[in-house]
């Protein structure tokens, strides 16, 4: 089996779904505009004859435990932990806003949408400016406090080696694959990706809403021990395969542009891998701080509210939910989404089965929802799902990067060779390339 069909799976216990070759990207309809093209809707018109509006009822079964941490902590079984997020009766809840971004993320990997840089974010001196913003419990100190924009500073500054000053991506790949943005003043075409015209965009509001998934059966939680976690390694984008480059040029090291000496070192990362998904995994972890979990086997419920999706839209929808796994025999295998904290560590593997469709029919508003249940749910499920992996914004290899990384069985998978493991080859010793990598 060649390299490139094969996903790229790190021994760090994360695996990378490709970028596609450019972003699929559509006009968004304006009042003006006159196109015989496949426009994306404008809120607030009348619906369109071909378009689908409705809500599907869902089914959310816990895997592995799942953590949506509130903040806060409680004593569970005699040990303070991490909160999760409950409702005003003290019942466990996972927001929808969790679940819209976590199969948001799914369907970024599987479509030909945009990406977010890391880069896109401010400075960090714009970030010294703002923070800590004003509270009602803590007042801003003084700009000029030499101290404040010190700490502040070192704590930013922590998220990066020492040694390197910047990490960033060429800027060819950031501008092919630019995040989409929606200005009501700008005048002519607009454009926006598959998942920015479902999901919602800056200036653009989303086509779907996600109740807040309420558990069913057991309202208990568990405790589980989570370890210190860190925030992502940018350079850890770049192919380990690479990253010995030329050993007599290190301005050439591999996957990298290096400039600069000493602990100004500037990198620019030429071939990101991809978008970085972590494995299905049982926790095993026995240290840790204390968080309270939604339990294995525990099932909610929750329901997805939809307007005006064309059917390929509904489709990458419900590839984003697994549900091809409900419907579609797959050779990889079933697989499964993560939703809320602690993915690195085995937590918020879940299965979503869709229990009833309902879909409002265009030529006659005010009639009742035609509903979809057993049978001729499946077969409308699947309809939907063909309709997507036959449509253009469809991403085939991140799709199969996403079922063999989510696996039930990876190592079937590993065993197979369906996964390339790089070695741990490294450009230069010491700052970026310590421990943590």
């Amino acid at each position: 089996m060649k390299d490139q069909q094969k996903t790229y799976y790190d021994p760090h216990n994360y695996f990378f779904v490709r970028l596609p070759g450019s972003v699929y990207r559509r006009k968004l309809q304006r009042p003006e505009l006159q196109s015989s093209e496949e426009l994306i809707p404008l809120h607030g018109q009348p619906w369109q004859k071909g378009l689908l509006s409705g809500v599907l009822f869902c089914c959310l079964t816990c895997i592995t435990p799942v953590h949506v941490g509130s903040g806060s902590y409680r004593k569970v079984s005699g040990k303070v932990a991490v909160d999760i997020i409950r409702d005003s009766e003290d019942n466990p809840v996972i927001p929808g806003s969790s679940l819209k971004g976590s199969f948001r993320a799914i369907a970024e990997a599987v479509s030909k949408s945009c990406l977010t840089f890391r880069g896109d974010r401010d400075s960090y001196e714009e970030k010294l400016e703002k923070l800590p913003w004003e509270t009602g419990f803590r007042k801003r100190p003084s700009p000029e406090n030499s101290y404040w924009r010190k700490e502040i500073k070192e704590k930013l500054s922590s998220l990066q080696s020492a040694r390197v000053k910047s990490i960033s991506v060429e800027p060819c790949i950031k501008s092919e694959f630019s995040r989409c943005t929606v200005n009501s003043e700008q005048p002519g075409e607009i454009f926006l990706c598959p998942c920015c015209s479902i999901f919602g965009a800056l200036g653009y509001r989303g086509r779907v809403a996600f109740t807040e998934a309420r558990v069913t059966n057991s309202k208990t939680v568990v405790v589980v021990n989570i370890p210190a976690r860190h925030s992502p390694q940018p350079h850890r984008l770049a192919d380990k395969a690479t990253w010995a480059g030329d050993p007599a040029d290190r301005s050439k090291a591999g996957g990298f542009k290096i400039k600069g000496e000493g602990e100004n070192l500037c990198l620019t990362v030429l071939n990101p891998l991809g978008r970085k998904f972590y494995p299905y995994q049982k926790p095993t972890f026995n240290t840790g701080e204390p968080h309270c979990c939604i339990p294995e086997n525990a099932t909610l419920k929750f329901s997805l509210y939809f307007e005006s999706l064309f059917p390929w839209e509904l489709g990458l929808l419900l590839f984003s939910l697994g549900a091809e796994n409900q419907v579609l025999p797959l050779e990889t295998g079933v697989w499964l989404p993560k939703v809320g904290g602690g993915k690195a560590y085995g937590l918020g593997s879940v299965r979503v089965g869709c229990e009833e469709l309902r879909l409002v029919p265009v030529s006659d508003l005010c009639a009742q929802p035609r509903s979809y249940i057993g049978e001729a749910l499946e077969e409308k499920v699947r309809h939907y799902l063909e309709e997507f992996c036959c449509h253009p914004a469809f991403h085939k290899q991140g799709a199969d990067d996403l079922r063999v990384g989510l696996s039930e069985d990876l190592e079937k998978h590993k065993r197979s060779g369906r996964l390339h493991t790089a070695d741990n080859a490294r450009p230069f010793s010491g700052g970026l390339w310590d421990a943590r990598t």
